[in-house]
Formats: structure tokens, sequence, C-alpha cells
């Protein structure tokens, strides 16, 4: 008897053991997903920040051209 309680003992350990193996798994592909995501996000993000600036710089320069040329705003 003592035997079978060993063997199922260590059946239940190995489970248990594969069960949390399984779940650092899972863990770590979901933490490198949302990293992923985080740089995508940040990617992104410094893309429109870099469009902005553009944009923005664009608007000056305009704004300069027009302050050196008035007769053309008219």
């Amino acid at each position: 008897k003592s035997s079978i309680l060993v063997k199922v003992r260590d059946n239940q350990r190995t489970s248990v053991r594969n069960l949390y193996t399984g779940q650092q798994k899972v863990n770590v592909l979901e933490e490198e997903e949302q990293s992923l995501r985080k740089l995508n996000l940040l990617d992104g993000q410094q893309k429109v920040n870099v469009l902005e600036e553009e944009e923005q710089s664009l608007r000056k320069l305009n704004l300069l051209d027009a302050r050196q040329y008035p007769e053309d705003s008219y």
C-alpha cells in the first residue's frame, strides 16, 4: 500500500510542477507580449511626435516666410 501512495504523491508533485512551469511560461509570454505592445505604442508615439515636430517647424518656416515677404500675404 505504501508504495502506491508514494507513487501517487510523486505523480501529484510532478503534475503540480508541470502546472507551475506551464504557468511561468504563459506569464513570460504575456510579459513579452505586453512589452512588445508598449514598444509599439512608444514607437507609434515617437513617430507621431516627429510628425508633430515637423509640422510645427514647417508652420514656423511659413510664418517666418510670411514675415519676410509681407506683401505676399495680401
